[in-house]
């Protein structure tokens, strides 16, 4: 099937700024899809400064805005955002599933369109009344799996894991990943000043994660993140300590004995080398 033709009217950056805020001569009316999701993601960045709309979480919004790029933008982008139907939406999850876009990416595309679209219509100031991407059912995954397939350790196969890593240089980490639960940013984000070996508890403050060059400039740019002086953001690295992935991440977490004990000997190694 022949790829659809969309009007190619589209505002300016300061246009579709104004439309965002409310203000403007009706400029709403003649936004485009690829218009409005690239504002609607700007807006939501973490390394933006604050614009009224909460933001997601680095992992969270560098993974929307891969597939809005890659897949949305491409197929109905250049549509106005006030003439988006429901057929519309339709449309573009065939044709991604026809590209061979597995179910899960399709059902974020979707998820990624109803969010967006939604705060359209909270915001009442871009022209639509209706989120059409949410009268698409959700898809089904034939694949997915189901609750039944979800594999957790028991205590005994956690010990008996453990042991058989017993003598290994990162002993210590498997060891609180596992007891505590971690992820492996935060855990990863750990340094020594998150320790309380008298206590027995460390503290959950960052989480690392590997961000784009670009991301990171811009967020030294946007005063996100902060520089030493005489030093540059490629300086950062790509690997940079960001907030954990959710509010309720941060906490005290109480050690095991065992817990103190491995990282005492792994501080004790670590200060000879």
């Amino acid at each position: 099937m022949a790829e659809r033709q969309w009007p190619s009217r589209r505002l300016s950056a300061a246009e579709v700024a104004r439309a965002a805020q409310g203000r403007g001569d009706r400029p709403a009316r003649r936004v485009t899809v690829a218009a409005y999701l690239t504002t609607w993601l700007e807006r939501r960045d973490p390394f933006t400064k604050p614009q009224g709309l909460r933001k997601l979480g680095y992992r969270t919004w560098s993974a929307a805005e891969c597939r809005i790029r890659n897949h949305i933008l491409p197929l109905i982008g250049p549509k106005l955002l006030t003439e988006l139907s429901r057929a519309d939406v339709v449309w573009m999850i065939e044709r991604l599933a026809e590209r061979g876009v597995n179910p899960p990416t399709l059902q974020k595309c979707r998820d990624h369109l109803v969010s967006a679209l939604g705060q359209a219509v909270k915001e009442r100031t871009w022209g639509i009344e209706v989120n059409v991407a949410a009268t698409v059912d959700a898809l089904a995954d034939p694949d997915a799996p189901s609750a039944d397939d979800w594999y957790t350790l028991t205590a005994a196969q956690a010990d008996a894991l453990l042991a058989h890593l017993a003598g290994d240089e990162y002993e210590s980490l498997y060891e609180i990943c596992l007891r505590l639960g971690l992820r492996q940013s935060e855990a990863l984000g750990l340094t020594w000043a998150d320790i309380d070996l008298e206590q027995g508890a460390i503290a959950i403050r960052q989480s690392l994660a590997a961000i784009r060059a670009t991301d990171i400039e811009k967020a030294v740019r946007n005063g996100v993140m902060k520089l030493e002086r005489g030093q540059t953001a490629s300086d950062l690295g790509r690997l940079v300590a960001i907030e954990p992935k959710t509010k309720h991440s941060k906490a005290s977490l109480p050690l095991t004995t065992t817990g103190v004990r491995l990282l005492r000997s792994h501080y004790r190694g670590s200060s000879r080398r």
